[in-house]
């Protein structure tokens, strides 16, 4: 089966519920949206999502209740999905150049924060989550090892330089990926399998200049019968009304492709999963949007 899926980066401390209910409110009944959460933000002036902020320092997404009750009720109506957006998607300049927090970050410390990451939006949200998405969607051999012993799956893309561990089968997946970009200009469509995770790539819609790439890509991934992720971010759809726009002819398209709705998480796995509920507060509710 193929699914479409809708990625949004970067629900975090400063979203609001009522940004989110006024532009996805048209989407959830007809296909779900799997947020990437970052579980402790530390805002930087680059990032225009946190530019309204001041001093620097750790934002527990749990600290904005009417957040974390709005994404419960989204969970409890079964129009959403949480995964783990790194853990403070924090980005460090190095040598002239900004470093994701999955490519700066050592080893043990990613292994943990991953691992607490995944634990801290279980809790908080009463599901566990099935998938990662990198920060800056950049992610080197340490971050991979993390998401997967995590037991994560992964929405990403292979880069061009290694950042896996070296195995026979990411050698063959990354052939495979590499062979069909360089026939077609455009990522693999299909899930690779790793043996301790699946990746699939996303198709990225942010900005209204992709939106002919995109529906070229949704176009050849429908011909192949294979899912589509596509992703975005809340606040960019917020600032430019045609990107929204744009976003939700993504999404009639592809429904009158003959796609099913579903999460990233069934993107990957190319089947629909039960509810991965661990608790559910029956306080969850619609209120928190307005």
């Amino acid at each position: 089966m193929k699914y479409l899926a809708i990625r949004d980066d970067d629900l975090c401390f400063f979203t609001q519920p009522a940004e989110i209910e006024a532009l996805y409110g048209p989407v959830f009944n007809r296909v779900p949206v799997s947020f990437a959460c970052v579980s402790r933000t530390v805002p930087q002036h680059r990032d225009k999502v946190f530019s309204h902020t001041a001093a620097p320092g750790h934002y527990a997404l749990g600290d904005n209740r009417p957040l974390v009750d709005y994404v419960r009720y989204l969970l409890h109506k079964r129009q959403c999905e949480v995964m783990v957006h790194g853990y403070t998607n924090e980005s460090r300049q190095i040598k002239g150049s900004w470093q994701a927090e999955c490519i700066w970050k050592p080893a043990a410390q990613l292994t943990e924060e991953i691992v607490a990451g995944r634990d801290y939006l279980t809790g908080l949200f009463g599901v566990r989550p099935r998938v990662f998405v990198p920060p800056g969607n950049s992610i080197g051999p340490a971050g991979v090892a993390a998401a997967s012993a995590a037991g994560l799956d992964l929405s990403a893309s292979l880069s061009l330089r290694p950042n896996h561990a070296w195995s026979r089968r990411y050698a063959a997946n990354y052939k495979q990926h590499w062979t069909y970009w360089l026939a077609h200009r455009r990522p693999y469509p299909f899930t690779l399998d790793f043996g301790t995770h699946r990746e699939l790539a996303a198709y990225a819609l942010d900005t209204t200049a992709a939106f002919d790439h995109v529906m070229s890509c949704l176009r050849s991934c429908a011909e192949a019968d294979a899912s589509f992720v596509v992703s975005t971010h809340y606040w960019r759809l917020a600032d430019d009304e045609g990107l929204h726009s744009a976003l939700l002819r993504v999404i009639d398209a592809a429904l009158d492709l003959g796609y099913l709705p579903g999460t990233v998480a069934e993107a990957i796995a190319g089947r629909r999963y039960p509810p991965n509920i661990v608790n559910i507060s029956p306080k969850a509710n619609a209120n928190s949007a307005h």
